[in-house]
């Protein structure tokens, strides 16, 4: 019963296909009716245009060739009246010694009588028309009026398919240009020789070409049908043959049921028999199979397909490319054939790959992957691969078809829009980080200023043998690190406070060369490559150096074995191909910064947060983690941006792209000078709403000798001025504060005393005195948590500038 089945199967299969073969030839005979019915219609219009266009051609040499002699004379006739427009010229009449009456017919008049007898004998309608015609009767109507308009823009030829009486005509209207003849009537219209004068109208009936047209499609109808109804008749004698050989081998498998079923010793006879008709199948499939690969071989149309496409027996050995193969391998059609597919292996693909290739295809599977190959040349492609197995009648498979296309430049793209993705989405993670950071260190700088104010208060206050003395050194060392802290998670967030100055990075680099060379060791090579005219750049100086610094650091621990540091700068122009592969850069002249070294490198794991604040791969005790996301803020808060490139065992490095100015430079900032503190006696109005802070404050300043008055908000700051009679020679305020901010109480404060300084303070800035933490000219400021000595000197620098 399992056979019966089996043949069962088999014929309900092919009957499948048989009706998925007639269906796929109907389709295809529908498909070509329809693309030839397209298609004349198209040529009709277009035998329709080139009449009008013959119309319009021979029209312009008639009225040329009037236009030439000036006009010419014909007999006065009932349709031909002499013309009231030229009734200015003398000899528009003459008489004949016959006694016959001519008249002189211009260009336009003889257009005219010519479009009447065209109407009436071809039924082609013609019209000049102008949008500013001297006769009523060549005014434009509105479609030639839209036609009139598109000339003065510059075109040359307008034609659509419009119903006029009801009737589809081609109207086509080229321009009509004022030649040197015309002027003649015309030049006082303002007209000039070359300028668009008019137009001349032309509309083709559509009804003749229709006909035309019916009967070619009628003809193409019944050639479509007679090759339908051959195909379905081939179609039908192929499921003639195929439920024959169905039928034979049906009775063949059911002699052979009844052989087992019967006599042992009839087994042989049975056996021989169903091997004769075997044999019979076998040299008719082979017959067939040979026709198949002949009429496959002779099909044209696999020559022009633009992907790869080659043939392989079953052993994996090439019989057939086609043209495509050749072009993009850069194998020929001899060097190919005979060869096996492994000519174009790229050893990217390993061995399991090609295993699992075999396993799918002989069992009778499509396989299809992207594959990674190799041209003739050398060079790598990819392509979208499909392998289908071709079997013979019986099942069994025979060839391999591959088709490929190449799409070598959409995975160079993907791949390039992994990586922008990947870097967008590294920027805003760090971007949120950054906002979560400086929120944080806004916080503590309040907390940090009252800790380490009032430890150094106390330390100026107690004794040297003071048992306390100690522990509060301790406490203020503490404070210093968690400023140091907080100052590096303000550098990442990009909420710090930058003097940016016009600067040459060399001069910095240059000033810092021995220090870096003993911070990173004598067992550490030093090596800089410093470019002649360096362009200029705009930067805090001392935040570029903490960058150097970090990275110098960072690549000295990298080489516990010794090895060597480079430092290179460059000019650099950053193109639009850049841009697309590294996300937030914009084209344009950068100076570029880059410090290499030669350590134990980083894995794709750890390249991917070395900017993350807190994030390190050093021993505990050995590293904050806030080094490179210092560098990170740094880098960005100064318009710039930073790349690193790096592998486990070759080296590290980091590259900075800081934006190229064109302006002079500036000097460098000269360090304050520790020595005594400065005192005072100037009257200070100090505003700040965190009560804590202002009486620190409040306590350092008038330990200087100065006078203070104090404020927790604007309003009442405003009402202790308004109060105060004496002057008040510096306001010391905060910048964020609830109700009126630091700089609006400034402003307020200075139109009633325009001799009155300011000094801002904050734990991180706001766009109130800076734009992206870049302080505006004139903007004095000082850092939250600030110290004793910080405060006193920069009170006393500002008031004495």
């Amino acid at each position: 019963m399992k056979d019966y089945r089996n043949i069962n199967t088999s014929s309900f299969r092919w009957r499948r296909y048989i009706w998925a073969l007639a269906g796929a030839w109907t389709a295809i005979i529908i498909a070509s009716l329809v693309w030839n019915f397209f298609h004349m219609r198209e040529m009709i219009f277009e035998e329709a245009r080139i009449q009008g266009r013959i119309a319009f051609e021979r029209d312009i040499i008639y009225r040329r060739w009037n236009a030439k002699h000036g006009g010419i004379y014909v007999p006065v006739t009932e349709e031909t009246q002499p013309n009231p427009y030229l009734s200015d010229i003398p000899e528009r009449d003459i008489k004949m010694n016959s006694g016959k009456v001519l008249t002189l017919i211009n260009p336009a008049y003889m257009s005219r009588q010519v479009y009447e007898l065209a109407k009436r004998e071809y039924g082609v309608l013609g019209h000049i028309t102008s949008l500013n015609p001297i006769r009523p009767e060549n005014a434009p109507d509105p479609w030639e009026t839209k036609a009139l308009q598109t000339f003065m823009r510059g075109e040359r030829e307008i034609s659509s398919i419009e119903k006029i009486e009801q009737k589809d005509y081609m109207r086509l209207m080229r321009p009509l240009m004022s030649e040197k003849g015309c002027l003649r009537c015309h030049a006082n219209q303002g007209y000039k020789e070359g300028d668009v004068q008019g137009g001349i109208s032309v509309s083709i009936p559509m009804d003749p070409l229709w006909a035309i047209a019916n009967k070619g499609m009628q003809m193409l109808g019944l050639v479509h049908l007679l090759l339908w109804l051959v195909g379905l008749a081939g179609i039908g004698f192929a499921a003639q043959k195929i439920r024959e050989n169905e039928r034979m081998r049906g009775e063949a498998e059911e002699a052979l049921q009844k052989a087992y079923a019967g006599l042992e010793q009839k087994v042989e006879e049975r056996t021989a028999e169903l091997r004769a008709i075997n044999e019979s199948l076998q040299k008719e499939i082979t017959e067939r199979r040979r026709i198949e690969e002949e009429a496959t071989k002779l099909q044209n149309a696999v020559h022009q397909v633009a992907d790869i496409l080659f043939i392989t027996n079953r052993n994996g050995i090439i019989e057939y490319v086609n043209p495509a193969f050749e072009k993009i391998t850069g194998y020929s059609r001899e060097e190919a054939i005979g060869n096996r597919p492994s000519i174009l292996k790229s050893g990217l693909m390993g061995r399991e790959y090609y295993s699992n290739v075999w396993n799918i295809i002989l069992s009778g599977n499509v396989y299809q992957a992207e594959v990674v190959n190799k041209k003739k040349n050398g060079e790598l492609f990819y392509y979208d691969q499909a392998i289908t197995p071709l079997k013979d009648p019986q099942g069994s498979i025979t060839h391999f078809i591959s088709v490929g296309r190449d799409i070598t430049p959409l995975k160079q793209k993907e791949e390039e829009m992994a990586a922008l993705q990947e870097q967008l989405r590294q920027s805003q993670k760090m971007e949120a980080i950054g906002r979560l950071a400086g929120g944080i260190a806004h916080d503590f700088n309040n907390l940090l200023t009252i800790i380490n104010g009032y430890s150094q208060l106390c330390l100026l206050e107690v004794k040297k043998d003071d048992r306390l003395k100690g522990k509060i050194e301790e406490i203020q060392r503490a404070g210093d690190r968690a400023s140091d802290l907080t100052r590096q998670l303000l550098a990442f967030s990009r909420r710090q406070v930058m003097e940016m100055r016009v600067l040459d990075l060399n001069i910095i680099l240059r000033d810092m060369d021995k220090m870096l060379r003993r911070i990173i060791g004598e067992d550490i090579g030093l090596i800089t490559k410093l470019a002649d005219e360096l362009g200029r750049v705009k930067v805090d100086s001392g935040q570029i150096e903490q960058v150097v610094l970090n990275l110098a650091i960072n690549a000295r621990d990298a080489m516990s074995m010794g090895g060597k540091i480079t430092i290179e700068t460059a000019n650099v122009q950053l193109d639009e191909a850049y841009s697309r592969k590294h996300a937030a850069v914009k084209p344009g002249p950068y100076v570029m910064l880059s410090i290499s070294d030669t350590g134990v490198g980083m894995t794709p794991e750890v390249k991917e947060r070395i900017f993350e604040p807190f994030f390190t791969t050093k021993e505990k005790g050995k590293g904050t983690g806030l080094g490179l996301s210092t560098v990170y803020g740094i880098v960005k808060q100064s318009g710039g941006n930073i790349w690193v490139y790096s592998e486990p065992g070759k080296g590290t490095t980091f590259k900075i792209y800081l934006p190229r100015v064109d302006e002079p430079p500036e000097e460098l900032r000269e360090k304050e000078k520790e020595g005594e503190l400065p005192p005072g006696s100037e009257t200070i109005l100090l505003v700040e709403d965190d009560e804590k802070v202002r009486k620190l404050a409040v306590q350092i300043l008038e330990k200087q000798g100065y006078r203070v008055l104090e404020a927790s908000h604007g309003e009442d700051s405003l009402h202790i001025c308004q109060q105060h009679k004496d002057p008040i020679h510096l306001l010391l305020t905060d910048v964020v504060m609830p109700g009126m901010s630091g700089r609006e109480l400034a402003e307020r404060l200075m139109s009633m005393h325009p001799e009155l300084k300011v000094l801002y303070m904050s734990g991180y800035t706001d766009n109130a005195i800076a734009h992206h933490g870049v302080l505006e000219d004139g903007i004095e400021f000082i850092q939250k948590p600030f110290t004793v000595d910080g405060l006193i000197r920069k009170v006393r620098k500002v008031l004495d500038k």
